[in-house]
């Protein structure tokens, strides 16, 4: 059969149908792919099938990966969400000015991307103390030649090991501590410092991440028309849309879109947070529903490194060692899988489109809990 239909279940235990595509000339497989509608494979099939009995090369297949990146920055590339392209727009230069951009694409081998990172560990910027990896740019190799196979050469196997992945990383990287969260102890003095820094809406902020979990991102772009508040001391958040920041600017600006499919979603809020939101609602002269929550007191939007600032000199002077904005999205996470002990109501209150995500605070849940080691002892009759 040409088309066939393939059914698996995905890692979140939901099936998943796609139909796999294969056009076979003079006997011979000529390409394959897969699909997530009938009509799609079916359409495509013929279309190669044409195409191969006709004895017509693709198109890409004289594409020098130069020629290829220039292709992709002009279609796929252009999809993407303005802060992912400009967080990849500073990389194609290693690929672009790389010795493999003169190299056909369909040349393309494993020892050619040996000698790549080799070439990329001798770059200036492999002397900088923060880099300590290659593997974003490897990582951005790999999605345009994934593009090329796809809309070029459905023969083209991509040549990207497991060796090279290990090889991207020239500098040893310190191992993050297990327990990587506040502690209950920790939070209530932290929040104290941010709230006696010159502007307050630092320690609003901190206080909304801690107690929802949400991305910094997702924080500061909630507006009011995205929170709804019930006459008790009940709510709800709707995450919808985000603010980025320009890499170039440092600017402030909206995407009406959240991070992916999982992250849209609605976060119940109760207590210290409905209260804090009431107040700075009840504080404005004039509620405009479309204005966002989180403004400094001259009225702008905030600013990542203002964030970040604010938030690492309050740890310092409670001396604490945790630094940036996520430790508070840490926080919310194990404190709520240790009261919950529900991976996947977490895991809705996060936006975790995996599982697995999630999963990563259970370690550290197994750490505050002797429960397992005690039932062990009770089996073997150690304890009685």
């Amino acid at each position: 059969m040409s088309v066939t239909e393939r059914i698996r279940t995905d890692k979140n235990g939901r099936r998943v149908t796609r139909y796999e595509s294969e056009v076979f000339v003079r006997g011979e497989r000529y390409a394959s792919q897969s699909f997530k509608t009938k009509a799609s494979a079916y359409a495509w099939h013929d279309e190669t099938k044409k195409k191969g009995a006709s004895g017509v090369d693709d198109p890409g297949s004289t594409l020098t990966l130069g020629e290829t990146l220039s292709a992709y920055q002009e279609t796929a590339f252009r999809e993407l969400r303005k802060s992912s392209q400009q967080s990849r727009e500073s990389r194609f230069r290693y690929l672009a000015e790389s010795p493999l951009a003169k190299m056909l694409t369909r040349d393309l081998s494993p020892k050619h991307i040996d000698d790549w990172l080799k070439w990329l560990k001798g770059q200036p910027t492999s002397a900088l103390v923060k880099r300590q990896t290659f593997l974003q740019e490897l990582k951005l190799l790999s999605v345009t030649l994934n593009w090329y196979r796809n809309e070029y050469d459905h023969k083209f196997t991509v040549p990207i090991v497991k060796r090279h992945y290990k090889a991207a990383f020239f500098k040893p990287i310190p191992v993050r501590q297990q327990d990587y969260y506040m502690k209950a102890n920790e939070v209530i003095p932290w929040l104290n410092e941010l709230k006696a820094r010159p502007d307050p809406v630092y320690q609003r902020f901190a206080l909304l991440m801690v107690l929802t979990g949400l991305r910094m991102g997702e924080a500061a772009g909630l507006c009011w028309d995205a929170i709804e508040l019930a006459e008790g001391d009940s709510g709800l958040i709707r995450v919808i849309k985000t603010l980025s920041w320009d890499y170039k600017t440092k600017q402030p600006y909206f995407q009406n879109e959240a991070k992916n499919d999982g992250s849209i979603r609605t976060v119940p809020i109760i207590g210290p947070v409905v209260t804090m939101l009431k107040e700075m609602k009840k504080s404005e002269n004039q509620v405009n529903s479309a204005s966002p929550i989180f403004k400094t007191n001259k009225g702008k939007l905030l600013r990542d490194n203002s964030i970040r600032d604010n938030f690492n000199k309050a740890f310092a002077a409670c001396s604490q060692n945790w630094s940036g904005t996520h430790i508070a999205r840490h926080t919310f996470a194990t404190m709520a899988l240790i009261a919950e002990r529900d991976l996947g109501a977490v895991q809705a209150a996060l936006g975790h489109t995996n599982q697995r995500v999630t999963a990563g605070y259970a370690k550290i849940v197994a750490l505050q809990s002797s429960k397992v080691t005690d039932n062990v002892a009770r089996m073997v009759g150690l304890r009685g």
